[in-house]
C-alpha cells in the first residue's frame, strides 16, 4: 500500500467525518420515527454509513492518525436534535439535499474503486429524493415511505415559506398604509404590532385547521 500523503489524509478525515455525521443523523431519525418500516430503513442506512466509515478509519489508522476524538459535527447535532424532537420527516428534505450533493463524492477517489461506496451513495440519494418528495418508487413499503414523507417534510416546508412570506408582505403593507396617512410614529408602531399579532394568530389557526383537515 502506498504511503498516504497529507492531501490523502485530509481527504480521509473529511470522508470519515461525513460518514460519522451520516450514521448519527440516521440513528436519530430512527429514534424520531414512529413508523416501524421507516425506523428499520433508517437503521439500515446507519449501518451502511458505519461500514463506509470503517474503510476510512482503517486508512487513517494505517497512516498513524489518531481519530479517537472525532465526533458528529455541530450541524449534524442540530439535525439529530430536530429529528428526535420533531420527527424524522422534518429533517428528511435537508438530508435529501445533502445526499444529493454528496452522491458522487467517491467517484474519483481511487480507494473507492472496486467497492460499493459509490453505488451506496447514489442509492442513499435516490431513497431520500423519494422520502422528501418522491416520484414513484416501486413496491408497497417504498410507496408508504413516499406517501408518509411527502405529507410531513414537504408540507411543513411549504407551510413555513408561505407563512413567512404572507406575514412579511401583509404586515409591511399595513405599516406603509398607516404611515401614509400622516399619523404619529407611535400610531404606526401600534398598528404594526397589532397587524403582527393578528397575522400570527390567523396563520397559525389556519394552518392548524388545514393540517387536521388533511389528516
Amino acid at each position: 500500500m502506498a504511503t498516504a500523503t497529507p492531501a490523502d489524509i485530509k481527504r480521509y478525515r473529511e470522508n470519515l467525518q461525513g460518514e460519522i455525521d451520516g450514521t448519527a443523523i440516521y440513528l436519530a431519525m430512527a429514534d424520531g420515527e414512529k413508523d416501524p418500516p421507516l425506523k428499520e430503513l433508517y437503521r439500515r442506512l446507519a449501518e451502511t454509513e458505519q461500514r463506509h466509515g470503517a474503510v476510512w478509519e482503517q486508512r487513517l489508522k494505517d497512516a498513524g492518525v489518531d481519530i479517537s476524538r472525532m465526533r458528529p459535527s455541530w450541524r449534524a447535532r442540530v439535525l439529530m436534535i430536530t429529528a428526535r424532537r420533531l420527527g424524522a420527516g422534518v429533517v428528511a428534505p435537508t438530508v435529501a439535499e445533502q445526499e444529493g450533493r454528496s452522491q458522487g463524492m467517491y467517484d474519483a477517489q481511487p480507494e473507492a474503486a472496486g467497492t460499493s461506496l459509490p453505488q451506496d451513495e447514489r442509492s442513499h440519494a435516490r431513497i431520500f429524493r423519494e422520502l422528501a418528495g418522491g416520484k414513484g418508487l416501486a413496491g408497497g413499503e417504498l410507496a408508504r415511505i413516499e406517501g408518509r414523507h411527502r405529507s410531513t417534510g414537504g408540507n411543513a416546508l411549504r407551510a413555513a415559506v408561505l407563512g413567512a412570506s404572507d406575514g412579511v408582505l401583509s404586515n409591511t403593507s399595513l405599516i406603509m398604509g398607516v404611515a401614509g396617512a400622516a399619523v404619529s410614529n407611535g400610531t404606526v408602531v401600534v398598528a404594526g404590532l397589532a397587524g403582527l399579532l393578528a397575522g400570527a394568530f390567523s396563520m397559525g389557526l389556519g394552518e392548524w385547521l388545514s393540517v387536521h383537515s388533511a389528516r
